[in-house]
């Protein structure tokens, strides 16, 4: 499980072309008990930032390739003219194609009807992804506490194709009155995308069957 963790970048960093990008804190497995084996399975002894989570999440959605995340997707000088643009490099192959997309579908039950995250569903396009609600350390005692939580939702659309093509992660620091992630991160993760395809210019799996109907 250690080394799977490594394989995905949780230990370290992203190398995120940004200063001051903070390490997984993630104790050396010969120091964990029988309990921490157990947390760690579902998310709990061990700390990611958000860039290191959504790596790791496209990583098992976009064919199972670990890829350097990057700030600036390109830069302009004074009058417009681009003079430098980020080109995403493919790092290690991690899971198989087949898995990957074995992962994806599963993600996608999830928003539908009776899953924790069909409030994020949307009518025009196909959404995936997975809800988190994730108890809180206080720091005076460095146990979970009793009533802070943290919920997200991080997931993703896929084009006509099937194919990802955005992904995103919804955080919500110690919501109130309700912590699940259902009621406060996935209606986030909602509204946001509906801006975000007006933005990136994706089509609506509806407009893209219609248009191949009628060619």
């Amino acid at each position: 499980m250690y080394a799977t963790m490594q394989r995905f970048g949780l230990s370290g960093t992203t190398r995120l072309d940004f200063p001051g990008e903070a390490r997984g804190m993630i104790r050396q497995p010969d120091q964990w008990t029988s309990t921490d084996k157990a947390a760690i399975s579902f998310g709990q002894g061990f700390a990611v930032s958000g860039i290191q989570t959504i790596t790791a999440f496209n990583a098992l959605v976009n064919g199972g390739q670990l890829i350097k995340p990057h700030l600036v997707k390109s830069i302009s000088d004074a009058s417009g003219r681009v003079v430098s643009v980020t080109q995403p490099v493919a790092g290690q192959q991690l899971i198989s194609r087949q898995t990957s997309d074995l992962i994806v579908s599963m993600m996608k039950s999830v928003v539908m009807k009776g899953g924790t995250a069909e409030t994020a569903y949307m009518d025009n396009y196909q959404v995936f992804g997975k809800t988190g609600t994730a108890q809180k350390i206080d720091p005076l005692t460095g146990r979970y506490s009793g009533g802070g939580y943290i919920s997200s939702f991080v997931g993703g659309i896929v084009d006509a194709t099937g194919k990802p093509v955005l992904t995103m992660m919804v955080t919500i620091d110690d919501p109130h009155p309700s912590y699940y992630a259902s009621v406060v991160a996935c209606p986030a993760f909602k509204r946001i995308t509906q801006k975000a395809v007006n933005i990136m210019d994706i089509r609506p799996l509806l407009t893209v069957a219609a248009k191949e109907n009628q060619g």
